[in-house]
């Protein structure tokens, strides 16, 4: 081989190997595989796949359960309750608004159909403030099926930020609580009442004028009598 050609075949040569790091940086830090969210946990039941399940945690100590319930089935599944190792109760289900804007008063996945848990519009599986979940533990959950039975698998607990902040649970707002009853309005008499003191005020008032006429009616009598035992007395 001439000098020449084997300048050539080694430019070429270099030429290729750099071409893997030149796509590299051009990707730099927002390449998509960057954005890819770890695979968590999965599990089938009969013909339901419940895949990428994991527990964010939010601001407010609050947890929700994301993931996903799909049904390759004929049949719906009705979910009946979320259970999360570590919540004194079940998580709190929500179902999705549907095309309509209705809510579900049940999470249901039709047959052939997906449901998702977590993020603006899909359904929500939410755990009070204080479950005594961690970032980077582990937590078994339950899926309970009306029909299909019940599951568990291990899910992952992860802060509800970066990669998980669009399906971390949302502040809610505290319950307001019910005014009291002014001090005015709780000792102003009622109107019957009003009435009532009226009528025994006038009651009291007769009773009084009556004494009093009974009282003079007596006293002219008793002088009556007198002026006539003087004038008897004087003949």
């Amino acid at each position: 081989m001439s000098r020449s050609l084997r300048r050539g075949a080694l430019a070429a040569a270099l030429t290729l190997a750099s071409l893997p790091l030149a796509a590299a940086c051009a990707a730099g830090t927002d390449a998509d595989t960057l954005q890819i969210k770890p695979d968590n946990a999965t599990t089938d039941l009969g013909a339901l796949r419940i895949q990428n399940v994991a527990v964010v945690v939010g601001e407010d100590g609050t947890a929700a359960v994301t993931g996903s319930i799909t049904n390759t089935g004929a049949e719906p599944a009705v979910l009946e309750s979320i259970t999360l190792d570590g919540a004194a109760t079940p998580v709190q289900l929500l179902p999705a608004a549907d095309e309509s804007g209705a809510t579900a008063t049940e999470v249901t996945v039709a047959p052939n159909g997906q449901v998702q848990f977590g993020g603006e519009g899909n359904a929500q599986a939410l755990a009070p403030a204080g479950t005594a979940v961690e970032p980077g533990s582990f937590h078994d959950v339950t899926f309970r099926f009306a029909e299909q039975g019940e599951t568990m698998l291990q899910a992952a607990v992860y802060e509800g930020e970066g990669l998980y902040a669009d399906v971390a649970p949302t502040p809610t707002a505290s319950p307001t609580a019910s005014p009291a009853a002014s001090p005015a309005a709780s000792t102003s008499p009622a109107a019957g009442e009003s009435a009532e003191a009226g009528e025994g005020a006038a009651d009291q008032a007769g009773a009084s004028a009556s004494a009093s006429a009974s009282s003079s009616a007596s006293s002219s009598a008793s002088g009556a009598a007198s002026d006539a035992e003087g004038a008897e007395a004087g003949h």
